[in-house]
């Protein structure tokens, strides 16, 4: 700390103290020191929590290595030819995908449910 800062630091707490003796009966000097200690107090213990968050939500770009808002030729080159077309929708099964050399990696309660994943025609 350089001589200029001391004594600034030490102008501003002679400043504190005079003003705290000047109005010592009139203010409620109480609540003037616990009100901002309480609001900083409140930000740290927020940010602290925040941090122990441990996967914060992320942007989804691509679906099954698939960029969003791909085009049906761009499906249709990533994935290969769908299993079944249907009107609305292309179905692919699961050796569609192994066989288009695409590693799709689910959990296993997933697997046992889906036998095959849903792609809408656009």
């Amino acid at each position: 700390m350089s001589v200029g800062t001391g004594i600034f630091l030490a102008g501003a707490l002679l400043a504190v103290v005079a003003l705290y003796i000047a109005t010592k009966d009139r203010w409620n000097w109480m609540k003037t020191i616990l009100w901002p200690l309480g609001v900083t107090l409140t930000m740290v213990t927020g940010f602290y929590l925040h941090s122990l968050i441990p996967e914060k939500p992320k942007v989804e770009k691509t679906f099954w290595e698939i960029p969003l808002g791909a085009s049906q030729t761009d499906v249709l080159f990533i994935r290969g030819k769908p299993s079944t077309k249907e009107s609305d929708r292309w179905v692919y099964s699961s050796n569609t995908m192994v066989e288009a050399g695409i590693t799709v990696t689910m959990l296993d309660s997933w697997t046992e449910r889906c036998s095959s994943s849903f792609l809408p025609a656009v």
